[in-house]
């Protein structure tokens, strides 16, 4: 993961630079929660429901620590692809959704699976889904999702 493009900007400031979000989270937990809540809807105005409410969370120093070491660990321990994992799970069926313009994930690897795997489901996304897609493309993805199970 940290050799992704987005990696390589996330794990550096996750290694050295997370006690600055521990920091402003520290701050912004000690704000009142009308002024919170005023913040979330003002910088992030398409969360709702339970986004809105695991953004909340988030906020929360406990919260932004475990998932700041998680990430740093997820960082650092995945590597590389787990080709033996594919190939020991051959039989049953695996689908794996690659975005064009996704940072975590780029298209070179959904090209390298498809040429180390040929004839296996693993789809290039054509309608422009964010990475994030349970964010805005929540509808449209469980359709796709919905036509694969059928």
């Amino acid at each position: 993961m940290a050799l992704t493009p987005r990696g390589r900007v996330v794990t550096p400031m996750l290694r050295y630079g997370r006690w600055l979000l521990y920091l402003i989270v520290a701050v912004f937990a000690h704000l009142p929660n009308r002024l919170q809540g005023a913040f979330f809807r003002y910088f992030l105005p398409d969360l709702t429901g339970h986004l809105y409410d695991g953004a909340r969370n988030l906020a929360r120093l406990p919260s932004a620590r475990n998932c700041a070491l998680m990430a740093l660990d997820e960082m650092e321990q995945v590597n590389e692809l787990d080709e033996r994992l594919l190939d020991e799970n051959e039989q049953r069926r695996i689908i794996l959704y690659y975005g064009r313009g996704d940072h975590w994930s780029p298209v070179e690897f959904h090209t390298q699976l498809v040429e180390v795997f040929p004839g296996r489901e693993f789809h290039l996304c054509e309608r422009g889904f964010q990475h994030a897609f349970v964010i805005g493309d929540v509808a449209p993805v469980a359709a796709l999702v919905s036509t694969w199970l059928q």
